[in-house]
């Protein structure tokens, strides 16, 4: 395994624009998560900001943080694996049972009114 921590400058250019679950091998398993980060609207057509996925080790913990910019709402997951926390949000996509807390950009907007 090579060296990993180093120091890096900032890579310029537009980035990667997913369009099919396809391309990642990892999301066709879980064609929810896909949707909510990738999908640029809703249904009925009207645009959506996609939302983002958190992967982080907290107190020796794989956490999961899935954060829907549209709505400021983040749900949260912990597990052994990465399919663990991966399958977790994709049932409660499925099952809509994730338990959507208010963001904190939510929380701070509505502290100013």
């Amino acid at each position: 395994m090579g060296d990993v921590l180093k120091r890096r400058k900032a890579a310029g250019g537009d980035g990667v624009v997913f369009t099919d679950p396809g391309s990642c091998d990892v999301f066709v398993r879980y064609p929810g998560l896909w949707s909510m980060l990738a999908l640029r609207a809703y249904p009925d057509g009207v645009a959506r900001q996609t939302a983002t996925l958190l992967l982080f080790i907290d107190g020796g913990q794989l956490k999961v943080c899935l954060n829907d910019r549209d709505q400021e709402l983040q749900a949260w997951a912990t597990g052994a694996s990465l399919h663990d926390l991966l399958g977790a949000l994709e049932a409660g996509l499925q099952a809509d049972t994730l338990d959507w807390r208010a963001s904190g950009k939510r929380i701070a907007r509505k502290a100013t009114r």
